[in-house]
């Protein structure tokens, strides 16, 4: 299940720096990724207006005039069930083909 909130991104009023406001419902979540707070990597694709956020280490995104496509391929994290596991690689090879669909065109 993915999780949707609205959150609210602040500007600084000294600085050019925003910030991202994630909402207690999302944070407090079992399925967040970011519990443990640290680096992340952010990803703006202007063609489409969207952002992602990803853990800077295993995780590769890459990003076309298609869409983003996030490979998790190489994350480890125990907390992930099997099940989970399970539909990851299936969403993963998904993505794998999609993206060699896109590099031919």
């Amino acid at each position: 299940m993915v999780l949707r909130e609205e959150a609210k991104l602040v500007k600084s009023p000294n600085a050019h720096t925003q910030y991202l406001i994630i909402p207690a419902v999302i944070a407090r979540d079992s399925q967040y990724p970011f519990k443990d707070a640290g680096n992340v990597q952010i990803i703006v694709d202007p063609t489409h207006r969207a952002m992602v956020i990803v853990p800077t280490k295993g995780v590769s995104v890459d990003v076309t005039d298609k869409g983003i496509f996030i490979n998790m391929s190489e994350m480890s994290d125990k907390k992930i069930s099997e099940e989970c596991r399970r539909k990851l690689r299936e969403k993963i090879a998904e993505d794998r083909k999609e993206i060699a669909k896109l590099k031919e065109s």
